[in-house]
């Protein structure tokens, strides 16, 4: 866990640039991000959510509409078209809501037309109103494996890949690495996964350390010892899941409100929602009298992973997931075919461990509305990948906004012998949340623009105790990126800066988040734009760090991320 303490923060007013001055300050600040790279790594404290700022009077609830995209398709998975509004019904938390609005989405004119009088309003899937998203994770999957899944995408992007639609390719390692940012060029798309192939992955280190603790374990003279071994084994791949964990939801945070219909397509072996769970296995078998599997609650991500699908369902992202281990088993036995060889059958360990691995991608697909294959090429996933691009129906009901963190939805279908897939929940996340996740987001995926003008200038990190430093950042913003209000001596603007940090190893910190008031002069000489600097004098570890501020206008509602790498010597 990163742990890096804001000792100190200050604001000032200063004159810089070249516009005009307060006459410039604006009512409303759009949401746009920005980009800097020269900035040290800093570290948080926790993260309190705010409420709303939302006048509201008792008994007024507010009432959004929630639109699902619900995916019907036969017993042989081809989509089911014509279906009417009769045949569907809509629960909330268990109950029976009115649907208000319905129509379907069909691939392409033909098909639209089909019907004389279709038994739906009928949308044709138009230019770049899809996006896939492709996440490669480097950190479980072998290059072999992982080689045989890019050529099968190669081709699909050839040949079958829906026309303009919009295709984001990114690579997991310890971060997020974003190979293609948006881009309907096929060329582009090809090229980039050209590249990936020269890639290494982290699926041979993973199984050498599987083969070592199975060793450790086997060969420990006494209890302790051996359980030592599952301890580190477990805590090692916890973090590992982690960072897999908060990279997918960074991704998350990113897609939200693109105005797409999103489709995430996780090619890899999967992370474990218990780590270690087969170490910890292979050690109750050989001590059968000690009850160490009680020690694998410590280690579960349960509610990290329910995090994420909530994330995902509110962002309106479908999660289809490939194992790419296919139907290889055992990962055991090494070069010297003796490490499974112990009172637990060495296959029983490679299940338990691939189980643990697969539950996380099934419930990612499964919770999401999507897809989830463990077969040997990629070829069934990707033509169900094209289907759900262009061919579902999109649902929409009243919902209530009753302060639940998620809202459990489930569709019927009065159809036999078809199947339906839809996301499993909704939540309205607030806009403090939305701007935590804007924040994380922007420490793993590069953000886009810099409308507002935001600069952030790092001193010299000077020594403060064993790795520690202190490390001065000024974040200079021009006042009319704020929305600016009347005070009595002048201007007044209300702002927050979010701070989040990662490390190499893909750790992440809490968000920290300070609200910031600063006073603006009524009158100002000269023809330059006045700037609010803001001081902080950070904690920090020595080591490579990427970290992300994130500017918000707390009137005016817009706000400005930036991310960068630093090391600290």
């Amino acid at each position: 866990m990163i742990s890096i303490t804001i000792i100190e923060i200050t604001h000032d007013i200063q004159i810089t640039g070249s516009l005009a001055m307060l006459s410039r300050m604006k009512c409303i600040a759009p949401v746009l991000l920005v980009v800097f790279l020269t900035i040290a790594p800093f570290g948080f404290a926790d993260v309190q959510d705010e409420p709303d700022q939302v006048t509201s009077f008792s008994g007024e609830i507010e009432v959004i509409l929630v639109e699902i995209d619900v995916r019907v398709r036969d017993r042989d998975g081809r989509p089911v078209s014509g279906l009417g509004i009769e045949e569907f019904e809509v629960l909330e938390n268990g109950q029976s809501v009115p649907i208000a609005s319905f129509f379907e989405v069909r691939p392409n004119e033909q098909d639209a037309l089909a019907s004389a009088i279709p038994t739906a309003p009928v949308v044709v899937a138009g230019p770049a109103t899809s996006r896939l998203v492709v996440v490669v994770d480097d950190d479980s999957i072998h290059p072999v494996r992982r080689n045989r899944s890019l050529d099968d995408l190669t081709q699909f992007i050839s040949e079958e890949l829906p026309q303009d639609t919009i295709v984001t390719v990114i690579r997991l390692a310890r971060g997020v690495d974003v190979v293609v940012d948006g881009s309907a060029d096929l060329a582009t798309i090809k090229r980039a996964l050209d590249e990936l192939r020269q890639r290494s992955g982290g699926s041979p280190l993973a199984e050498a350390d599987y083969r070592s603790v199975v060793r450790d374990i086997r060969d420990a003279e006494r209890f302790r010892e051996a359980v030592s071994y599952a301890r580190r084994y477990a805590g090692e791949r916890r973090q590992v899941a982690q960072a897999t964990l908060s990279a997918l939801d960074s991704v998350v945070a990113s897609l939200a409100g693109v105005g797409q219909r999103t489709v995430l397509l996780y090619v890899g072996e999967g992370f474990p929602v218990e780590p270690g769970i087969e170490a910890f296995r292979l050690v109750q078998e050989l001590y059968p009298e000690d009850q160490v599997m009680v020690e694998t609650a410590q280690y579960v991500l349960h509610d990290r992973l329910a995090a994420l699908i909530d994330h995902a369902n509110s962002a309106g992202v479908t999660i289809s997931t490939y194992d790419a281990r296919g139907l290889d088993m055992g990962m055991s036995a090494g070069a010297d075919g003796d490490v499974a060889s112990s009172t637990l059958d060495g296959l029983a360990l490679d299940s338990a461990l691939r189980q643990s691995r697969q539950a996380s991608l099934r419930g990612l697909s499964f919770r999401t509305g999507g897809e989830f294959s463990a077969s040997n090429n990629l070829d069934r996933l990707l033509d169900t990948t094209r289907d759900d691009l262009t061919a579902f129906y999109s649902i929409g009901f009243h919902s209530s906004s009753s302060g639940e963190s998620a809202r459990r939805i489930e569709v019927l279908l009065d159809r036999p012998g078809t199947g339906v897939r839809f996301r499993s929940s909704f939540s309205e996340r607030s806009t403090a949340q939305r701007r935590v996740d804007q924040t994380l987001a922007a420490v793993y995926m590069p953000p886009r623009d810099n409308d507002f003008l935001i600069s952030v200038v790092p001193g010299e990190a000077k020594p403060l105790r064993k790795s520690r430093y202190l490390l001065p950042v000024d974040v200079i913003i021009p006042v009319d990126a704020l929305t600016a209000v009347p005070t009595v001596d002048g201007f007044g603007a209300q702002a927050e800066l979010l701070f989040v940090s990662a490390d190499v190893k893909g750790a992440v910190s809490e968000v920290h988040r300070v609200e910031l008031t600063p006073e603006i002069p009524s009158e100002i000489k000269g023809d330059r734009i006045p700037v609010i600097r803001y001081s902080a004098t950070l904690k920090l570890t020595k080591g490579q760090h990427r970290i992300a501020v994130t500017v918000s206008d707390l009137v005016g509602g817009g706000s400005s991320s930036l991310a960068g790498q630093v090391v600290v010597p």
